[in-house]
């Protein structure tokens, strides 16, 4: 829906909308993802999913929720696996937002898993440390948690979210 496609990157909204391949937007998204562009719906469908999950209105049953997430974790993975290249630009991303749906679905395990691939696989991206050190306060996993935020600490300079964490942590 409109609203929905507001919700989303504007690199989804060429893949959602009737605009063809050859539109200059379509050419320009084209030049930034290279052939990724071409299945990014796939990868826009999933961020779709996980938002219908979460704006769900309170009388939407648990299992309504459920499938957009269970959709979104599809979709993330046929991304992945099957349509994006090893230099998709997105994959930190996806595995973040892939461990988010697992983490809604309170699947913490495979939520942890995708966190980690964002961590270890993509160092200087700064949300698979939030992502992971937020999991594991949630878990009860404080030494854990404190050494991905010192880990955080030490490699970015604009720290005020790990601040902010340390300072949690601290109490805990």
């Amino acid at each position: 829906t409109e609203a929905e496609l507001r919700l989303l990157p504007s690199y989804c909204r060429p893949k959602a909308g009737a605009i063809t391949g050859k539109s200059e937007t379509v050419k320009r998204w084209f030049r930034v993802f290279g052939p990724d562009y071409k299945h990014m719906h796939h990868y826009c469908q999933g961020l779709v999913s996980i938002n219908r999950g979460d704006i769900a209105s309170p009388d939407t049953s648990a299992s309504v929720r459920n499938f957009n997430y269970q959709r979104a974790i599809a979709e993330f993975n046929a991304t992945e696996n099957k349509y994006a290249t090893k230099t998709f630009k997105l994959l930190p991303e996806l595995y973040v937002k892939r461990g988010d749906a697992h983490s809604r679905l309170k699947d913490y395990v495979s939520a942890e898993m995708d966190y980690l691939k964002a961590y270890n696989r993509y160092p200087k991206y700064p949300l698979g440390y939030k992502k992971l050190v937020d999991l594991y306060i949630k878990q009860g996993r404080i030494k854990e948690a404190r050494e991905i935020n010192n880990a955080a600490l030490e490699r970015f300079e604009k720290k005020k979210s790990f601040l902010k964490r340390a300072e949690k942590l601290k109490k805990m």
